[in-house]
């Protein structure tokens, strides 16, 4: 049982490395206009215009 313990250990290490680098060291996002959106907002604007 004692030969468990500390494959145990780099198990749990092996797995809780990725989750926390995943949950606290997240980036902000940029956000990024396409072309289809911008198109698609500025006809909604010009539709509301007209109404």
């Amino acid at each position: 049982m004692g030969a468990l313990s500390p494959l145990f250990l780099v198990a749990a290490l092996t797995v809780g490395v990725p989750i926390y680098l995943h949950l606290f060291h997240r980036h902000e996002t940029r956000r990024q206009s396409f072309p289809a959106l911008r198109y698609l907002e500025r006809t909604e604007r010009e539709h509301a215009r007209q109404i």
